[in-house]
């Protein structure tokens, strides 16, 4: 399975960058960071919610009309296209630009908390009926008495999709994505899901220091196993990586970040704004890699602290093969 990850060089020179400090490989010239722990930091397993303007704007992109217009006439929306050497430039949804329009009262959210055209409404209260609401089940480097050790600088993993899922009318999201995270809540991001603003699955990654989403959309119909990758390296740059075999699509970006050491988790997470869940199979998300502070690849093994954590209707088991950790999750509404 490594075998084929190694490809993305021969087919993908754009982002060989981004594969350096590949698993196996020591880099050791990483300043080595001191262990973060903070009081901002309050112990709970899940520290990356995404916040309600996020899938105001995916319901936006969902349905046709001025907001959406207006996002793509600003180029605050922009679909991927072709980089005229047989690749693609990834789509990208400016989430930070989106935000501080919304803040001058170019857009707002609406009670129903979809992004909207024009000031907040005097008066508008939102409805806590329709409030966004996440579910998550996952897997995470575990925390020491009171606070989470930060001590990962990468991780890679690799994700069985299915061949499709179909999105209940209700749901915004379903993703399998891996995040590094600090205290303070910010984090980088890869993944791999469905989204109600896109027909077929998409690979993108995510950092919430510039909120900036990048994409790419691939065939569905097949299953296959996807891998993800973020690592963090010297000059504090985090690299993250997608990379769909089946299609041979690939998506990379760089973010740089404020410290080396990170808290690590494995999930699957869903959103609804109207508390409408969608069922899935289960989905083995597996040889789990991490990266040290001594910048050496290591398996994700029961050497390691880990814990589990769902929230109902998602679920999952968990194991160790070829002294690795697995996890699968999946979804029963």
């Amino acid at each position: 399975m490594k075998i084929a990850i190694f490809r993305i060089l021969a087919i993908f020179a754009i982002i060989a960058t981004t594969l350096l400090n590949w698993p196996g490989v020591i880099f050791a010239n990483d300043n080595q960071a001191v262990q973060a722990t903070s009081p901002t930091d309050t112990g709970n397993i899940v520290s990356f919610y995404r916040g309600p303007l996020f899938t105001a704007v995916e319901q936006a992109l969902s349905q046709e009309g001025p907001t959406k217009n207006d996002l793509i006439s600003r180029e605050l929306f922009t679909l991927p296209k072709s980089d005229g050497k047989g690749g693609m430039i990834p789509g990208e949804i400016k989430l930070g630009e989106i935000e501080k329009l919304a803040n001058s009262g170019v857009y707002h959210v609406s009670e129903a908390n979809i992004l909207e055209l024009g000031p907040e409404p005097s008066g508008m209260t939102r409805n806590a009926v329709t409030s966004t609401a996440y579910k998550y089940a996952l897997m995470v480097t575990k925390r020491l008495s009171l606070f989470y050790e930060y001590k990962y600088r990468g991780h890679e993993a690799f994700v069985d999709i299915p061949a499709n899922i179909t999105l209940a009318s209700g749901t915004i999201h379903n993703l399998y994505t891996t995040h590094l995270g600090l205290p303070n809540g910010t984090w980088v991001e890869s993944g791999v899901g469905w989204v109600n603003w896109a027909s077929s699955p998409i690979i993108f990654t995510y950092s919430s220091y510039t909120n900036l989403w990048t994409y790419l959309t691939i065939p569905s119909g097949y299953a296959r196993t996807v891998t993800l990758y973020i690592n963090i390296s010297t000059g504090y740059q985090a690299s993250m990586l997608v990379y769909d075999p089946y299609s041979g699509m690939a998506i990379s970006s760089v973010q740089q970040v404020t410290s080396l050491n990170h808290r690590v988790d494995q999930c699957q997470e869903q959103a609804s704004d109207n508390n409408v869940w969608t069922s899935t199979p289960q989905v083995r998300q597996h040889d789990n890699y991490v990266k040290n502070t001594s910048n050496t690849w290591v398996h994700w093994n029961n050497s390691i602290n880990t814990d589990w954590f769902s929230d109902s209707p998602l679920h999952e088991t968990h194991g160790i093969q070829n002294d690795l950790k697995w996890i699968n999750t999946w979804c029963t509404p």
